[in-house]
């Protein structure tokens, strides 16, 4: 599947952990994102983090005694997520995801349901999302 590459053009040339960490309104979505993960993920298991950026959410759960992997299209990301090492990273696209059937116990969705502008784009994702629970 070929990546966005409107994505990778967005990612490139803005900061998505500076903008998560540095700014007090990626406070407020950091502290929110965390207050819906405790509301709603299991207690423990297994997390796919589809489209889960330089890894803040992973890095989160992680400290939480989740198991983590983290799947996202950006290598700038992955780098970025990859140098934390409490979690798994792979290079992958939302729509075709390099998991195996089963294999979770929940995935976090949140980048790739409004960056793919495409309805039939983000029922691939849906659809991934939901094979490898």
């Amino acid at each position: 599947m070929a990546r966005d590459e409107r994505v990778l053009r967005h990612y490139a040339l803005n900061d998505e952990a500076g903008r998560l960490w540095a700014t007090a309104r990626g406070e407020l979505t950091r502290r929110r994102t965390w207050d819906i993960f405790a509301r709603f993920l299991p207690e423990r298991g297994r997390v796919a983090d589809i489209g889960g950026g330089p890894g803040t959410h992973a890095s989160h759960l992680v400290g939480l005694g989740y198991e983590v992997v983290l799947v996202d299209p950006v290598p700038r990301h992955i780098d970025q997520a990859a140098a934390d090492a409490g979690f798994a990273c792979r290079l992958g696209d939302a729509r075709d995801l390099p998991l195996p059937d089963a294999s979770f116990d929940a995935a976090l969705l949140m980048g790739p349901l409004y960056h793919l502008a495409d309805a039939a784009d983000r029922q691939l994702a849906l659809r991934e999302a939901f094979r490898v629970l």
